[in-house]
């Protein structure tokens, strides 16, 4: 039946109001137009890419489709030609830039792809590989799935740059994949499955969320980098990266698995971290550990535990401190004294002691990869008598050493040009039983065990344990152990309470904003100082249980006691530039003579750790500064 001009004109009508409705309720919706494209240029003796008539629109035989992959909504196959005859020695070139939904290589095809002088995109349908040749051989080539890159068989070969924001399988005993430019993963949570039959160049993990390993990553020759944001967790599985450089600016997760990478490096140093092979008891011994793959956490300084031993017997535990949040180089100290009464040296006190000439040993080994380990070791000779000081506890008969538990602590130069004229300051002869510091606590008498009166920091310490500051270690059931351990390094956490303590303030009982302070012993102390202002912890991601650097710990005390904190003028310290963090109260400290910097030179070490006895110090010069 023929219908009138008005009455097909009133249809068409219709049907364009339809249409225009359709497009405004679902603009989402893929094109109805979106096909499965099949290859056929082996028939058409043409081997281009964008030549429509190499495209099929059903499979086998037709028909051939007008317009060929266009728009980026079709799935493009790669099949054995409707003769039978196998797509053996023919080359697909991509000579433009060629957007498409979907790519399936399929397990028939036995040809090449090649990227000429066009860039492919695959969208969310991704790629499926099981055979044949993929090529983007030149460092200028591209490809970006939307979707997963799953290769099962054939041949990848890559010198540019491929992006996957789905998962990344290369599986099956045939299947060889090699990038000698970059494979950057950008999704949000991402498997990546390589097995051992892919190797890389670079790899960079730039997802928004977690790359989890599924397999082993046999090889990374270039550069592993993680992105900020990004995090990378191995579980049981490992990444070979040996050679290559590893950048962190995300987080890396190890589970069991681990990064093999490059041998690390130790060094046993002065405080400027240079080399050095002797030292005298009364010093204090620096290290340096290289290991960048321990840079776990992008986004703060990590810190590591070293062990370190002397030959006559001492063993110390020292927590080394990254030196800033990617550079995998962690460095810390740790005091040495003389311990005349070699009964009396306590492992793991917080100093390294001795009663003879001896050698200082520090043998690193990575946690995860028991390969990569290195060693140093430089000598440490007792003070001579002329330049220590001596502590005798006398026993009945006057002032005579008896027989039994008496011991000699001596400590050189360096610590006695720290204490010069505080002693008496802080009211003479120290309380002590056996030369160690003798202190009441609670209401009872507690021995510091690991505080000669003859070290330079013990009249700090006495002081601030009468103030209320400080108290030494507890055991699990609340009881002071009498350690104070002064060589370890100060937490944020720690100098918080200190801090609080000296300036007369009180913990609040609130959450803090700073999340790694919630539950935790030190919670109601960063909620004080966040409540006064303290600008350190206005970073709700800072960890407080990492050391502080020196610099913070000034900026921590001078804000606490409402210190207004000018801009750095530079000058002061040759090693403290008025761009650096905390360089203002660095000056400001010294300027109040609350720290003068390292002795004999014109540094101060801003971004090193400190350690209990130098904050004792810092922490007392500040209660008598700056307290009313």
């Amino acid at each position: 039946m023929r219908h009138s001009h008005a009455e097909v004109k009133r249809r068409f009508a219709v049907s364009a109001f339809f249409v225009l409705l359709f497009s405004i309720v679902a603009p989402t919706l893929v094109s109805a137009t979106a096909l499965s494209l099949y290859w056929r240029g082996g028939d058409n003796s043409s081997s281009q890419f964008e030549n429509p008539s190499n495209w099929l629109t059903s499979w086998p035989g037709g028909p051939v489709d007008t317009e060929g992959p266009v728009g980026g909504d079709d799935t493009v196959r790669f099949m054995d030609s409707h003769s039978g005859a196998t797509l053996a020695g023919k080359n697909v070139w991509i000579k433009s830039n060629a957007n498409v939904n979907g790519v399936v290589i399929h397990q028939n095809m036995t040809g090449t792809i090649l990227l000429g002088t066009g860039a492919l995109t695959v969208g969310w349908n991704g790629v499926r590989m099981g055979n044949g040749t993929l090529i983007g051989g030149r460092s200028t080539d591209s490809v970006a799935v939307r979707g997963g890159f799953t290769q099962t068989g054939g041949t990848v070969r890559m010198g540019g740059t491929l992006t996957v924001s789905g998962s990344f399988v290369v599986t099956g005993a045939s299947t060889a994949f090699t990038s000698t430019g970059t494979v950057v993963l950008d999704g949000g949570n991402q498997n990546l499955n390589a097995q051992y039959r892919a190797s890389f160049k670079n790899f960079t993990a730039a997802s928004t969320g977690t790359i989890t390993l599924l397999s082993d990553v046999s090889a990374i020759t270039g550069i592993l980098q993680i992105n900020t944001g990004a995090t990378v967790a191995l579980d049981s599985y490992n990444i070979f990266a040996t050679g290559a450089t590893f950048i962190n600016y995300g987080t890396l997760t190890e589970g069991t698995g681990m990064l093999r990478h490059s041998s690390s490096t130790v060094k046993i140093t002065n405080s400027a971290y240079t080399e050095t092979s002797s030292f005298t008891t009364g010093d204090a011994v620096y290290f340096t550990v290289t290991d960048s793959d321990e840079n776990i956490d992008g986004t703060a300084a990590d810190t590591l535990a070293v062990t370190v031993t002397l030959g006559s017997g001492d063993s110390e535990t020292v927590t080394l401190t990254e030196t800033s949040k990617t550079s995998g180089v962690f460095r810390g100290s740790i005091l040495s004294a003389t311990q005349l009464n070699e009964a009396a040296i306590v492992q793991d006190n917080g100093y390294l002691e001795t009663a003879s000439n001896t050698t200082i040993s520090l043998r690193y080994t990575d946690a995860q990869d028991s390969v990569d380990t290195d060693s140093d070791s430089a000598g440490l000779v007792l003070a001579s008598s002329s330049t220590t000081a001596t502590s005798t506890s006398g026993q009945s008969g006057g002032g005579r050493r008896g027989g039994g538990g008496g011991s000699t602590v001596t400590s050189g130069t360096t610590g006695a040009t720290q204490a010069s004229g505080e002693s008496a300051a802080e009211g003479g002869a120290l309380p002590e039983v056996r030369g160690n510091l003798a202190v009441v606590i609670n209401g009872k008498t507690v021995v510091m065990r690991d505080v000669p009166v003859t070290q330079w920091y013990a009249p700090f310490v006495l002081a601030l344990v009468q103030s209320g500051v400080i108290n030494g270690y507890r055991d699990a059931a609340g009881n002071p152990t009498g350690e104070f351990k002064p060589g370890n390094s100060v937490t944020y956490a720690e100098i918080a309470k200190m801090a609080v303590e000296a300036a007369g303030l009180a913990p609040l009982n609130k959450t803090p904003d700073t999340r790694s302070a919630r539950g935790q012993w030190s919670a109601g102390y960063i909620a004080a100082l966040e409540d006064v202002g303290v600008s350190v912890f206005t970073s709700p991601s800072l960890n407080v249980n990492a050391p502080a650097p020196r610099g913070a710990v000034l900026q921590i005390i001078l804000e606490t006691y409402g210190q207004t904190i000018p801009d750095a003028r530079g000058g002061v310290y040759s090693d403290v530039a008025t761009d650096i963090p905390h360089a203002g109260a660095i000056e400001s400290a010294t300027e109040a003579g609350i720290v003068s910097g390292d002795d004999g030179r014109s540094t101060f070490r801003p971004n090193a750790p400190i350690n209990r006895a130098e904050t004792s110090k810092i922490v007392r010069n500040a209660m008598l500064k700056l307290g009313e």
